[in-house]
């Protein structure tokens, strides 16, 4: 039941904040009106001049006056700065809720970084009003957790658990989301419409943003979507959606490539170390863009998982497929992360992962789950007798081989040195044996040369076939170690051959060779 919408208050700000507001909404106020009122509080202006001088702000001489940092760096931006620091001492509260407001106060910075970044790249000039549109972006978040820590905590930590959404929790716990008391916030202190209208807009659905006339989209619309989705993507749970939105919203927005969001992943977080120390906010503990990365995907493949936690829920099969569409994207997007640099073949990392969303898919459906291992003949001595180069050479050549006999809904990675793995939907042994035995083939008469002299390359391939997977089981291991003895079987009897391991009615394992 929604509860009914009631008055939530910001903590008390200084005064010399409150004043700044009015100074930050008027475009006409002079340079002097300005330093008047950070000249009001010197330890604020003490702070100002700091970061004039930081190599963040600096302009490659000594600022040693508010005036001449007005006149350096501009009004908009040393009032962004004057207000971070201001509402830095509000958000940064000591007490049973300090870990709350700091979570806050990071994702806060992290998204005025971001705005200022975008600013810097897309529209120069607008950087300092950007920064302080990120900043004031979430706004109606400290509302909420000044009024109601305790409450407001619960509802965040639930939609991370629950994949619920926050803001549909938030209106049926307060009456309201942190989006709308942010944009009522910043109406009430007479701020600009386009900080109001960016504050407003920011978690708009791509369709809505897709119909809506470009011209109307501001600047401030598009950095503060973008640093709502970074802030969550940096600081809160739910990557994987987070990183999509980042790239969905910077192509639709900019025009930006892979590259371009890479890059500017990249730079906002080694650019949050300097905003962090500089208005107090705790950015030690947050993982590299990488590590956050991987855990993206990860959570998809928890998605699976709790869709066979829940398998007898008339949505599982939903969420399962929902969950491919995500994995898709990512993929997508996130591909270099994935890819082994020499083959340019999945890793090893993305094989484990795909093989934990497959053997939960297959135990939901009651289906069986096939995989192919590979390891190339003699590889030490091509090695030895033509050099490293030459059997990297091998090794890429192997790859095209593989790629090029099995389907495109297998997945083809190196899992390994001379190593590969190929997940297949294969569901019976015959099927399976086919693969491999395709696959063997194809790599035997891969005519390979290095420096003018013929290689001749063969490999051992095991495959292995389970299932349906029972709840608990370890299928994911004993199914590679399954295919992984199968394929040493092979080699002990005299290489270049396939062997299979598959289980009989009564659970039992049998192996069986593959026909040519």
């Amino acid at each position: 039941m929604k509860t009914q919408s009631r008055t939530f208050r910001l903590p008390t700000f200084p005064a010399v904040a409150v004043r700044l507001l009015d100074v930050f909404s008027d475009p006409d106020v002079s340079i002097r009106d300005v330093a008047k009122v950070l000249e009001s509080d010197p330890a604020l202006a003490a702070k100002i001049l700091k970061a004039a001088n930081s190599a963040t702000f600096g302009c490659g001489r000594g600022i040693a006056d508010i005036g001449r940092a007005l006149t350096l760096l501009g009004k908009r931006t040393v009032t962004s700065l004057a207000l971070g620091f201001s509402l830095s001492d509000v958000a940064t509260k000591r007490g049973d809720q300090k870990q709350l407001f700091q979570d806050y106060w990071l994702q806060a910075v992290v998204r005025a970084t971001t705005c200022e970044h975008l600013g810097r790249r897309y529209s120069r000039g607008k950087e300092g009003e950007l920064f302080a549109a990120g900043l004031l972006s979430s706004l109606g978040w400290l509302a909420l957790l000044h009024s109601e820590p305790a409450k407001f905590d619960e509802i965040r930590k639930k939609a991370d658990v629950e994949d619920l959404n926050a803001l549909e929790l938030e209106q049926e716990a307060f009456g309201t989301d942190y989006i709308q008391l942010t944009s009522q916030l910043l109406g009430q202190w007479n701020l600009p419409a386009e900080l109001i209208s960016a504050a407003r807009d920011q978690a708009a659905e791509l369709t809505v943003l897709e119909g809506t006339d470009p011209s109307e989209i501001t600047i401030f619309d598009k950095a503060v979507s973008v640093a709502a989705a970074m802030g969550s993507f940096l600081c809160q749970g739910k990557r994987a959606i987070s990183l999509i939105r980042i790239h969905e919203l910077m192509g639709m927005f900019f025009g930006a490539s892979q590259d371009d969001v890479d890059q500017l992943i990249a730079q906002v977080r080694e650019r949050l170390s300097a905003s962090a120390e500089m208005f107090q906010a705790e950015a030690g503990h947050l993982p590299s863009p990488s590590e956050i990365l991987s855990q993206a995907m990860e959570q998809l493949s928890e998605l699976a998982a709790s869709a066979l936690r829940d398998g007898n829920t008339p949505n599982s099969q939903d969420v399962l497929e929902e969950n491919g569409r995500l994995r898709r994207r990512v993929e997508e997007l996130t591909r270099r992360s994935t890819i082994d640099p020499l083959t340019h073949i999945f890793n090893r990392g993305y094989l484990t992962e795909r093989l934990a969303e497959q053997v939960a898919v297959a135990r939901l459906r009651q289906q069986k789950v096939g995989l192919i291992f590979i390891d190339v003949d003699h590889f030490k001595s091509v090695n030895d007798t033509y050099g490293h180069a030459a059997g990297d050479r091998v090794l890429e050549r192997v790859a095209r081989a593989i790629e090029s006999v099995i389907r495109t809904s297998d997945v083809l990675g190196r899992y390994g040195g001379e190593e590969f793995i190929v997940l297949t939907g294969s569901g019976d042994i015959t099927g399976l044996g086919c693969v491999g035995e395709r696959i063997r083939a194809r790599i035997a008469e891969e005519a390979i040369e290095y420096d003018g002299r013929p290689i001749v390359v063969t490999a051992s391939i095991g495959g292995a076939l389970m299932g349906p997977p029972i709840e608990g089981d370890d299928t994911q291991q004993r199914l590679i170690d399954s295919a992984d003895a199968a394929m040493y079987m092979a080699k002990r009897n005299g290489r270049n051959q396939v062997v299979l391991m598959h289980e009989n009615e009564q659970g039992q394992q049998e192996t069986v060779m593959a026909q040519d």
